[in-house]
């Protein structure tokens, strides 16, 4: 039990670092300081958090404080859509829908290599069914 309790404390302090870096982001980002905000979000995206990873995606896709650039806002939101989540599923189905074939397939790369840079759990898309969903077929 003690042990249990200790690693689930160990667990939080090991994260309350993340949840800083995310706060200045989200604060620097309402204040519009886009590079701010950018940076804090990657320093928490690159330890897995799928809000920041989407942020990321939003800002490459926005041009706030980068150049806009749909590839890499795929590559993260792919990333964040990850673990599920239907609003993240859902944006990576909309950026999909403005890109073109060698685009979707260089930001699906870049995700599957960000994955391994940093540890991120990835598994690559299955066209197939994500064709099916959108009713295309861009390969």
């Amino acid at each position: 039990m003690k042990r249990s309790v200790m690693a689930v404390l160990c667990a939080a302090l090991i994260s309350f670092p993340a949840l800083a870096d995310f706060d200045v982001g989200m604060a620097a980002y309402r204040a519009k300081d886009f590079k701010t905000a950018f940076q804090a979000f990657h320093d928490v995206a690159i330890q897995g958090n799928e809000i920041a990873q989407f942020n990321l995606g939003v800002m490459y896709y926005r041009g706030e404080g980068v150049d806009r650039d749909l590839v890499r806002a795929l590559a993260w939101v792919d990333l964040s859509a990850q673990r599920g989540d239907e609003h993240n599923i859902g944006a990576e189905e909309a950026l999909i829908l403005m890109m073109d074939p060698a685009q979707i397939n260089e930001a699906h790369a870049m995700a599957a290599s960000l994955a391994v840079e940093h540890g991120l759990r990835y598994t690559p898309p299955n066209f197939k069914e994500l064709d099916s969903r959108l009713a295309i077929n861009p390969r």
